[in-house]
């Protein structure tokens, strides 16, 4: 692992993409339930904030890692 990437040797990177995946999903999870503390703030702004914080665990080393089989993508589109 180099910067939080996890290299294996076929260069598939399907270790990484699960592990991108399973903290936007519990970045994405805790933020749903904060969600509910703040009922009278505007959606638009926690949607950009949301966004903003998953699509950044998303994209982190994409440049590396860019998932290029269908079943890598659908795991990352399914976020």
């Amino acid at each position: 692992m180099d910067l939080g990437i996890l290299i294996d040797s076929k260069l598939i990177f399907n270790d990484c993409i699960s592990q991108a995946a399973r903290k936007a999903n519990r970045k994405n999870n805790w933020f749903a339930k904060t969600l509910h503390n703040f009922k009278n703030a505007p959606i638009a702004a926690f949607l950009l904030i949301c966004e903003s914080v998953v699509r950044s665990v998303l994209e982190y080393g994409v440049i590396v890692w860019y998932p290029f089989r269908k079943y890598q993508i659908k795991r990352l589109e399914r976020i």
